[in-house]
């Protein structure tokens, strides 16, 4: 857990402005995360099935 994570979340929460619903860039941002996290775990997984031989 970051030390200033908490004080990120309310600063991104605050940033998207007062009543001004734009989804956009957290979907955007939140897609390619798990993109990121998808391709980890295929990763993750090849490494599991195909050994590499030491």
């Amino acid at each position: 857990m970051a030390p200033g994570s908490r004080g990120e979340r309310s600063s991104f929460r605050s940033r998207r402005g007062p009543g001004v619903p734009s989804p956009q860039p957290d979907v955007t941002m939140l897609s390619r995360l798990l993109k990121e996290h998808q391709a980890k775990q295929n990763e993750r997984k090849e490494l599991q099935v195909w050994p590499r031989p030491t």
